[in-house]
């Protein structure tokens, strides 16, 4: 996530706030700024918007969610053990 201070940027704030209504009216709006994200954005991007689509629960954010997670270098970053998440910390320090 990469700042320091707060782990929300204004805009990721809004973006919850908005999911946290539960109004569906938001949706258009969260996911034209979910078309912006990559790989390469921060993580609390990614994070508020889908948090944000989650408490709205509609069906009609599934597809663009799908597009995103299949998107290059957003997959396998799963630790399923604690052996493993220590292996690969520690090649990264």
């Amino acid at each position: 996530m990469g700042q320091f201070g707060a782990a929300l940027s204004p805009l990721d704030s809004m973006i919850i706030a908005m999911g946290r209504t539960r109004n569906p009216m938001a949706i258009p709006v969260i996911l034209d700024k979910l078309k912006l994200l990559s790989a390469e954005n921060e993580f609390s991007h990614h994070r508020a918007a889908g948090l944000a689509l989650e408490w709205i629960g509609h069906e009609s954010a599934a597809r663009s969610l799908a597009t995103l997670l299949a998107q290059s270098n957003m997959t396998s970053y799963v630790h399923t053990t604690i052996e493993l998440a220590k292996k690969l910390s520690a090649l990264t320090v």
